[in-house]
């Protein structure tokens, strides 16, 4: 898909992944595809972490739901 997008004059692609499930092969096979940059969330460790979850599971866990009621 991304060698389309190159091939179709796309700029610089990159791939954003939520759990870097994946290992250097993988990793190869993108980079050779035309991937430029490959970012994930950190819940997974991986070099390609720069998307830390940790502020947005504990901003989950101190909010209010939307649908508490206070009487």
């Amino acid at each position: 898909c991304s060698s389309d997008l190159t091939q179709a004059g796309a700029g610089p692609i990159s791939v954003c992944a939520t759990h870097a499930l994946f290992d250097d092969d993988d990793e190869a096979i993108m980079r050779a595809a035309g991937v430029e940059r490959i970012i994930s969330c950190d819940g997974v460790a991986h070099r390609s972490n720069a998307i830390p979850l940790a502020p947005l599971i504990a901003a989950g866990l101190t909010e209010p739901k939307r649908d508490d009621h206070v009487d």
